[in-house]
């Protein structure tokens, strides 16, 4: 569970590389929230929104988190 949580970050906070390399894609086609984040903040310069959506990203990842630490909880009682 560890290993997945740690990934699930990594992959989140991985927006940089895909912006240096395809600034999205063609049509939006390799967009990650994070990058929608940023292209938010500081090209439609819509800082409010950027933040509301960085919070909502938040708020998910610690639901998650949670949700694997109740998961890996259950099956190490059961072992």
């Amino acid at each position: 569970a560890i290993t997945v949580m740690l990934r699930t970050i990594w992959i989140v906070t991985f927006a940089d590389l895909i912006f240096v390399m395809t600034e999205g894609g063609p049509a939006g086609s390799t967009n990650t929230v994070p990058v929608y984040i940023y292209v938010s903040a500081f090209k439609s310069l819509d800082k409010g929104y950027a933040s509301a959506v960085a919070v909502l990203l938040l708020v998910l990842l610690i639901a998650y988190a949670i949700a694997l630490i109740g998961i890996r909880r259950t099956l190490v009682r059961h072992v």
